[in-house]
């Protein structure tokens, strides 16, 4: 058997398999190596620990390996082509000398190994000679990890995908996300500390867009404005949606963007709320995406620990508390729900499937969602609903993510009392709950799962609850018919008698109006 050949015998690039044999033989070629580390290695390597984007031969020129351990990493990637120069750096002398008596016996001239990390870089930089500085594949251990040495090397080179081990809190994870982001095309590193993951891709510049619905709000504009040039977050930008304000709200936010760089305002014919955040969306260059109303103002650090702990967590969606503020009375409420989230107190607290808090109060200003991930799932604001938009949106982010975190903090002013908002209707515009939950319903049916109707029929529930308190006495009876009608008639898996049950559950909370609407419906004659 031809050693040259070495591991792209026996490796699939497609899916990576390495056929092990005991005393450290692979294919007869004898890796000089602890065995534990060796089939750690190969453990690491076989199961995309670094990120399936290593297996594409065809793009690597440059591979920098910092802690070699076995071996097995640099070995790989010399073996798929004399073109691949690998440069490896193994510090610890026993590891060094065994590496170097490997690569002898392999007889691959494409791979050079160094103790001195400075070595190793000089040679990168004489192979980037007729080139921009760039390496396409660089690998940092657990060993050899430091902040300083990363910031070095992205500072210095492009690189094409940066992935490796290290340990450290949140800071630290923070840290190593933005130099990765500023240098890499994409990075894959494994949180040590955490358990997690943290990866992404490089070219955007901008962390959050943060996107404001603007529509005759020039008494509160000011504000809202200010405590979002305000933000602490390194990179964002404000889009501010006027919506055909026939109030001075577009002067104002044409003002405030002569001054900050960092604003854009885009003026549209008035569509509604719905359609104004949905072209704030379309716009947003940042790797998260915020919405705050126009009326509310959120504290300093709000979006900079919001992105900490996505980044950090790896989650799509990150939020905070939120403090009701009554315009009216000056009552401030705070307000932090942590049902569903695992977690320490007083800390960040993660959540897999995010079932449990579906029913939960519509609050999508509280949070950060991850661009790709809203529109990978192809979830956007329905530019036909003229109010309660966040509605839909909110249970649609809850029906796709897989990964969320809730942080602490309370750094969201929500407004009420506010002449002309939405949860101030009255009358027949609390119809619209109607529409919103068909077009969820149909959602539900493309992706059936009965835990998503169960929940979907417990929203329509306390959201109906909530509307009966508030609509006007003449339109209660018909709204409580037309709630019993639409809860009972319309469904696709979930039973009468389950929705009875968790009516009855709501109303010992909220009241018994649903229960009592769907009691009558099911004893009255059908006409």
């Amino acid at each position: 058997m031809n050693e040259n050949n070495l591991l792209s015998d026996f490796i699939d690039l497609s899916s990576p398999s390495i056929v092990f044999s005991h005393n450290n033989r692979l294919n007869g070629l004898f890796i000089n190596a602890p065995q534990r580390m060796l089939e750690e290695d190969i453990r690491n390597l076989e199961n995309n620990y670094y990120s399936h984007r290593l297996f594409c031969p065809s793009e690597i020129s440059i591979v920098l390996d910092i802690d070699a351990n076995s071996g097995i990493f640099p070995i790989y990637f010399a073996s798929l082509g004399k073109s691949i120069h690998v440069l490896t750096v193994e510090t610890r002398q026993n590891l060094f000398i065994n590496l170097k008596e490997t690569i002898e016996k392999s007889s691959l001239s494409n791979i050079s190994c160094f103790q001195s990390l400075d070595e190793a870089l000089s040679v990168a930089r004489d192979l980037c000679h007729e080139r921009r500085k760039y390496i396409d594949l660089v690998k940092m251990g657990r060993a050899s990890f430091d902040l300083e040495l990363l910031k070095q090397i992205t500072q210095e080179f492009e690189i094409g995908h940066l992935c490796g081990e290290f340990i450290g809190h949140d800071t630290t994870a923070l840290d190593v996300y933005r130099l990765s982001a500023g240098s890499a095309n994409s990075f894959f590193w494994q949180n040590l500390t955490k358990e997690n993951q943290l990866s992404g891709y490089g070219n955007k510049d901008i962390e959050v867009s943060i996107v404001v619905p603007v529509y005759n709000v020039e008494k509160y504009l000011p504000k809202c404005i200010e405590s979002l040039v305000n933000q602490t977050i390194k990179s964002k930008e404000i889009l501010l949606v006027d919506d055909g304000s026939t109030d001075s709200s577009g002067c104002i936010a044409d003002e405030w963007s002569k001054t900050y760089l960092e604003i854009r305002v885009i003026h549209q014919q008035n569509a509604g709320c719905a359609a104004a955040r949905s072209k704030g969306l379309s716009e947003a260059r940042g790797r998260f995406v915020g919405f705050v109303d126009s009326d509310d103002w959120v504290d300093a650090e709000m979006f900079e620990k919001l992105f900490e702990a996505a980044v950090t967590n790896n989650a799509e969606v990150a939020q905070c508390g939120f403090r009701k503020v009554y315009e009216d009375s000056n009552v401030i409420e705070p307000f932090h729900e942590e049902a569903g989230f695992k977690g320490p107190p007083y800390s960040s607290k993660v959540i897999d499937d995010a079932l449990d808090i579906m029913p939960s109060m519509p609050s999508i200003w509280r949070r950060i969602y991850s661009t790709e991930f809203l529109k990978g799932n192809g979830i956007d604001f329905l530019h036909t609903l003229p109010r309660f938009d966040d509605l839909p949106f909110q249970f649609e982010v809850f029906m796709h993510t897989n990964k969320m975190v809730s942080i602490p903090g309370i750094f969201y002013n929500y407004r009420l009392g506010r002449m002309g908002q939405d949860v101030a209707a009255r009358d027949e515009r609390l119809y619209v709950h109607f529409d919103i939950f068909k077009h969820l319903r149909e959602k539900i049916a493309i992706k059936p799962r009965i835990e998503f109707e169960r929940q979907l029929k417990k929203v329509e529930i306390a959201t109906h609850e909530w509307a009966l308190s508030n609509i006007e006495d003449r339109l209660k009876r018909k709204y409580q018919i037309m709630a019993a009608k639409d809860l009972f008639n319309n469904r696709l898996m979930i039973s009468r008698i389950r929705i009875l049950k968790d009516a009855m559950k709501e109303s010992k909370i909220k009241g018994a109006k649903i229960f009592v609407a769907l009691i009558l419906s099911l004893i009255m004659p059908k006409k």
